[in-house]
Protein backbone atom coordinates (compact mmCIF):
# COMPACT_ATOMS: atom_id res chain seq x y z
CA UNK A 1 0.00 0.00 0.00
CA UNK A 2 1.15 3.54 -0.74
CA UNK A 3 2.15 5.50 2.40
CA UNK A 4 -0.24 8.20 3.57
CA UNK A 5 2.67 10.19 5.01
CA UNK A 6 6.39 10.19 4.39
CA UNK A 7 8.59 12.30 6.62
CA UNK A 8 12.07 12.61 8.06
CA UNK A 9 12.89 12.82 11.75
CA UNK A 10 15.89 14.41 13.44
CA UNK A 11 16.89 15.04 17.05
CA UNK A 12 19.69 17.58 17.13
CA UNK A 13 20.70 16.92 20.74
CA UNK A 14 21.04 13.14 20.45
CA UNK A 15 23.59 10.77 18.96
CA UNK A 16 22.51 8.70 15.92
CA UNK A 17 22.04 5.63 18.14
CA UNK A 18 19.96 7.64 20.63
CA UNK A 19 17.80 9.00 17.81
CA UNK A 20 17.13 5.47 16.58
CA UNK A 21 16.26 4.31 20.11
CA UNK A 22 13.90 7.27 20.63
CA UNK A 23 12.07 6.58 17.39
CA UNK A 24 11.87 2.82 17.97
CA UNK A 25 10.85 2.90 21.63
CA UNK A 26 8.82 6.12 21.92
CA UNK A 27 7.74 7.56 18.57
CA UNK A 28 6.80 4.44 16.61
CA UNK A 29 4.58 2.97 19.37
CA UNK A 30 2.75 6.31 19.68
CA UNK A 31 2.12 6.61 15.95
CA UNK A 32 0.87 3.04 15.65
CA UNK A 33 -1.84 3.90 18.20
CA UNK A 34 -3.32 6.62 15.97
CA UNK A 35 -6.73 5.55 14.69
CA UNK A 36 -6.56 4.01 11.21
CA UNK A 37 -2.80 3.36 11.20
CA UNK A 38 -1.77 0.11 9.52
CA UNK A 39 2.02 0.23 9.66
CA UNK A 40 4.86 2.56 10.64
CA UNK A 41 8.31 1.91 9.15
CA UNK A 42 11.66 3.52 10.01
CA UNK A 43 14.28 3.76 7.26
CA UNK A 44 17.85 4.99 7.18
CA UNK A 45 18.58 5.05 10.91
CA UNK A 46 21.80 3.98 12.55
CA UNK A 47 21.03 0.66 14.24
CA UNK A 48 23.21 -0.61 17.05
CA UNK A 49 25.17 -3.74 16.36
CA UNK A 50 27.36 -5.71 18.70
CA UNK A 51 30.55 -6.89 17.07
CA UNK A 52 32.63 -9.78 18.31
CA UNK A 53 36.27 -10.01 17.32
CA UNK A 54 37.26 -13.63 17.86
CA UNK A 55 40.70 -14.72 19.01
CA UNK A 56 41.56 -17.63 16.70
CA UNK A 57 44.34 -18.96 18.96
CA UNK A 58 42.05 -19.08 22.00
CA UNK A 59 39.27 -20.72 20.00
CA UNK A 60 41.67 -23.50 18.95
CA UNK A 61 42.91 -23.89 22.51
CA UNK A 62 39.37 -24.38 23.78
CA UNK A 63 38.34 -26.52 20.81
CA UNK A 64 35.68 -24.04 19.67
CA UNK A 65 34.76 -22.63 16.27
CA UNK A 66 33.27 -19.31 15.23
CA UNK A 67 30.05 -21.13 14.33
CA UNK A 68 29.90 -22.67 17.81
CA UNK A 69 30.23 -19.23 19.42
CA UNK A 70 27.57 -17.76 17.09
CA UNK A 71 25.15 -20.54 18.00
CA UNK A 72 25.79 -20.06 21.72
CA UNK A 73 25.07 -16.34 21.49
CA UNK A 74 21.98 -16.95 19.36
CA UNK A 75 20.64 -19.39 21.95
CA UNK A 76 21.20 -17.06 24.88
CA UNK A 77 18.47 -15.42 26.97
CA UNK A 78 19.74 -11.89 26.40
CA UNK A 79 17.33 -8.98 26.04
CA UNK A 80 16.73 -8.50 22.31
CA UNK A 81 13.71 -7.58 20.13
CA UNK A 82 11.28 -10.47 19.55
CA UNK A 83 13.29 -12.60 21.99
CA UNK A 84 15.88 -13.71 19.46
CA UNK A 85 19.51 -12.98 18.66
CA UNK A 86 20.49 -12.72 15.02
CA UNK A 87 24.11 -13.46 14.21
CA UNK A 88 26.10 -13.43 11.01
CA UNK A 89 29.65 -14.58 10.37
CA UNK A 90 31.16 -11.64 8.48
CA UNK A 91 34.57 -13.36 8.42
CA UNK A 92 36.35 -16.29 10.01
CA UNK A 93 37.24 -14.22 13.06
CA UNK A 94 34.30 -11.83 13.32
CA UNK A 95 30.65 -12.12 14.34
CA UNK A 96 27.99 -9.42 14.13
CA UNK A 97 25.06 -9.53 16.52
CA UNK A 98 21.94 -7.47 15.78
CA UNK A 99 19.77 -6.79 18.80
CA UNK A 100 19.31 -4.64 21.88
CA UNK A 101 21.78 -5.24 24.68
CA UNK A 102 21.35 -3.01 27.70
CA UNK A 103 24.42 -4.49 29.37
CA UNK A 104 27.45 -5.55 27.35
CA UNK A 105 28.93 -7.05 30.50
CA UNK A 106 26.19 -9.70 30.48
CA UNK A 107 27.04 -10.57 26.89
CA UNK A 108 30.75 -10.85 27.70
CA UNK A 109 29.86 -13.23 30.54
CA UNK A 110 27.76 -15.44 28.26
CA UNK A 111 28.87 -19.09 28.43
CA UNK A 112 29.84 -20.36 24.97
CA UNK A 113 31.29 -23.77 25.84
CA UNK A 114 32.99 -26.01 28.36
CA UNK A 115 36.64 -26.89 28.78
CA UNK A 116 38.04 -30.44 29.10
CA UNK A 117 37.67 -30.23 32.89
CA UNK A 118 34.06 -29.02 32.66
CA UNK A 119 34.88 -25.39 33.42
CA UNK A 120 32.67 -22.80 31.71
CA UNK A 121 34.18 -20.89 28.81
CA UNK A 122 32.83 -17.35 28.62
CA UNK A 123 32.63 -15.16 25.56
CA UNK A 124 35.15 -12.65 26.94
CA UNK A 125 37.73 -15.44 27.04
CA UNK A 126 37.62 -15.97 23.29
CA UNK A 127 36.49 -12.62 21.86
CA UNK A 128 36.59 -8.86 22.23
CA UNK A 129 33.04 -7.49 22.45
CA UNK A 130 32.24 -3.91 21.45
CA UNK A 131 29.38 -1.81 20.17
CA UNK A 132 29.24 -0.61 16.57
CA UNK A 133 26.72 0.30 13.89
CA UNK A 134 24.95 -2.00 11.49
CA UNK A 135 25.79 -1.48 7.82
CA UNK A 136 23.18 0.93 6.46
CA UNK A 137 20.90 -0.44 3.74
CA UNK A 138 19.12 2.88 3.23
CA UNK A 139 20.31 6.42 3.88
CA UNK A 140 18.05 9.38 4.75
CA UNK A 141 19.20 12.99 4.88
CA UNK A 142 17.68 16.36 5.75
CA UNK A 143 19.56 19.46 4.59
CA UNK A 144 22.67 17.33 4.16
CA UNK A 145 22.49 15.84 7.67
CA UNK A 146 21.76 12.24 8.56
CA UNK A 147 18.11 11.64 9.42
CA UNK A 148 15.61 8.81 9.79
CA UNK A 149 12.78 8.44 7.29
CA UNK A 150 9.35 7.58 8.69
CA UNK A 151 6.75 5.98 6.44
CA UNK A 152 3.13 5.72 7.62
CA UNK A 153 0.56 3.47 5.96
CA UNK A 154 -3.14 3.42 6.77
CA UNK A 155 -5.47 0.48 7.21
CA UNK A 156 -7.33 -0.53 4.06
CA UNK A 157 -10.67 0.86 5.23
CA UNK A 158 -9.31 3.98 6.94
CA UNK A 159 -9.86 7.50 5.67
CA UNK A 160 -6.58 9.02 4.45
CA UNK A 161 -7.49 12.56 5.48
CA UNK A 162 -8.45 11.51 9.02
CA UNK A 163 -5.31 9.40 9.39
CA UNK A 164 -3.11 12.26 8.20
CA UNK A 165 -4.73 14.70 10.63
CA UNK A 166 -4.34 12.21 13.49
CA UNK A 167 -0.67 11.59 12.72
CA UNK A 168 0.13 15.29 12.36
CA UNK A 169 -1.54 16.02 15.71
CA UNK A 170 0.53 13.28 17.36
CA UNK A 171 3.71 14.60 15.76
CA UNK A 172 3.06 18.02 17.30
CA UNK A 173 2.67 16.42 20.73
CA UNK A 174 5.86 14.39 20.32
CA UNK A 175 7.87 17.45 19.26
CA UNK A 176 6.66 19.28 22.37
CA UNK A 177 7.35 16.37 24.72
CA UNK A 178 10.84 15.79 23.33
CA UNK A 179 11.81 19.38 22.68
CA UNK A 180 14.84 18.98 24.96
CA UNK A 181 16.13 16.26 22.63
CA UNK A 182 15.59 18.53 19.60
CA UNK A 183 13.07 16.13 18.03
CA UNK A 184 11.72 17.48 14.74
CA UNK A 185 9.63 16.05 11.91
CA UNK A 186 9.47 17.35 8.35
CA UNK A 187 6.70 15.93 6.17
CA UNK A 188 7.89 15.17 2.63
CA UNK A 189 4.69 13.78 1.08
CA UNK A 190 1.07 13.58 2.23
CA UNK A 191 -1.29 11.62 -0.03
CA UNK A 192 -4.32 13.02 1.81
CA UNK A 193 -3.61 16.42 0.24
CA UNK A 194 -4.37 14.93 -3.18
CA UNK A 195 -7.59 13.45 -1.74
CA UNK A 196 -8.66 16.87 -0.46
CA UNK A 197 -7.82 18.53 -3.79
CA UNK A 198 -9.77 15.88 -5.67
CA UNK A 199 -12.75 16.34 -3.36
CA UNK A 200 -12.65 20.11 -3.83
CA UNK A 201 -12.53 19.66 -7.61
CA UNK A 202 -15.59 17.38 -7.50
CA UNK A 203 -17.48 19.88 -5.32
CA UNK A 204 -16.57 22.67 -7.75
CA UNK A 205 -17.84 20.62 -10.71
CA UNK A 206 -21.08 19.83 -8.89
CA UNK A 207 -21.62 23.47 -8.01
CA UNK A 208 -20.96 24.48 -11.61
CA UNK A 209 -23.41 21.85 -12.86
CA UNK A 210 -26.08 23.12 -10.47
CA UNK A 211 -25.57 26.67 -11.67
CA UNK A 212 -25.73 25.65 -15.33
CA UNK A 213 -28.88 23.58 -14.77
CA UNK A 214 -30.48 26.36 -12.82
Amino acid sequence: AFPVLRMVATASNLTPHEVQDLLEKRVKPRLTQVKGIGQVALLGGEEREIQLSLNAARLRAYGLSALHVAQAVRGSNLDVPAGTVKTSLSSENSIRVTGRFDDLHRLREQVVGQGPNGAEIKLRQVADVYEGSRDARTVSRLNGQAAVAVSVQKQADANAVEVSEGVRAELEKLQTEYAAQGLRFVVATDSSEFTLQAAEAVNHDLALAVVLVA
